[in-house]
């Protein structure tokens, strides 16, 4: 049997919602299963199974955190959660990154060059324990004071 190699009218939106034809994808078992053979093929997105690759569109980053701990050290792994409602282990820190929309916001990496983009309410929740520097510098602690994830805000 040959694999099915295409596209398919699927777009998960900047706030992460799942859309097919058109219409809001309601049903969230639906969405994790896809989520769950979703991959980033350098600038394309793709859901892969053993017979089909189906290219997708996605708006910003595939996947929206809405919670996460921050740790006690840094170098530790932490919790979060994604608007699928999926608990996730992430080992490394949240970054800016400019989204769509031109505007820096925090991300972090989910493994198998996938990225999460905070929610609005977690972005501003880590905007609000960031330290600014000169230049434009910033750096966000773990809960013992340990710098967790620094950088550069770019005009």
């Amino acid at each position: 049997m040959e694999k099915r190699i295409g596209d398919i009218d699927i777009v998960i939106k900047q706030d992460g919602s799942w859309w097919h034809e058109g219409g809001l994808i309601k049903r969230l078992n639906m969405a994790r299963l896809f989520a769950s053979v979703l991959q980033k093929r350098g600038d394309e997105y793709w859901l892969v199974t053993p017979v089909e690759e189906l290219r997708i569109k996605v708006e910003d980053a595939p996947f929206v955190i809405t919670n996460l701990t921050i740790p006690e050290a840094s170098g530790q792994a932490y919790d979060a959660r994604d608007s699928l409602e999926r608990g996730l282990k992430i080992s490394k820190p949240p970054f800016l990154k400019k989204n769509r929309d031109g505007v820096d916001v925090f991300h972090v990496e989910l493994g198998n060059d996938l990225l999460g983009q905070c929610s609005r309410s977690l972005h501003i929740l880590l905007t609000d324990n960031l330290k600014l520097g000169e230049g434009g510098s910033w750096q966000l602690h773990t809960t013992n004071g340990d710098v967790w994830s620094s950088g550069i805000i770019d005009g």
